[in-house]
């Protein structure tokens, strides 16, 4: 709890309060948009998520697990 950041805590709890009262005094077409972009966000998030997830090239040293590496100084 140490490490949260109180003025992130007071932003995310704005922007609830902000969208909750937005919604509260909605069309039932704006509703409607509403939920269309919170699923195309989410749809976004996941599929970074696993772009990420399955990266066709590997960091450098990912690929294989060899260990400590030692090379000889005279080799």
């Amino acid at each position: 709890e140490q490490w949260i950041d109180p003025f992130s805590i007071q932003q995310w709890e704005a922007t609830r309060d902000g969208l909750n009262e937005a919604g509260a005094h909605a069309t039932a077409f704006q509703k409607e948009r509403m939920k269309w972009l919170f699923l195309r966000g989410t749809q976004l998030q996941i599929g970074t998520f696993d772009a990420a997830w399955n990266c066709s090239d590997p960091w450098p040293g990912e690929a294989n697990e060899t260990g400590v590496s030692y090379t000889h100084p005279g080799a």
